[in-house]
């Protein structure tokens, strides 16, 4: 069972971006956002303006799927800004 102690400790340990979990942190772009809604717990990415990035929105019955979806969203983040990084590197060296 995954709980927000345990999803920090990951966060911190593997360098990935901070969440914003049920308000706290800092709300940025394409920040991954855990919120309360109902009964249940959303996951969504921010957009520039706070926002929800509607094709990234996820709704879950139990907090602990929920914190899981938000590890593995920001591990997804940190994935795909390295291989931008690496293109950008590429076509920086091609360009000469």
């Amino acid at each position: 069972m995954m709980d927000a102690d345990a999803l920090m400790t990951i966060v911190r340990e593997e360098g990935l971006d901070q969440p914003v979990l049920e308000g706290h942190g800092v709300l940025r772009n394409e920040a991954v956002v855990l919120q309360r809604e109902g009964s249940g717990w959303t996951v969504f990415l921010a957009n520039e303006r706070g926002g929800r990035i509607s094709s990234t929105v996820r709704e879950f019955e139990n907090r602990s799927d929920a914190l899981e979806h938000v590890l593995e969203k920001l591990r997804q983040t940190a994935r795909a800004r390295e291989a931008m990084a690496r293109l950008r590197a590429r076509r920086a060296a091609a360009d000469g």
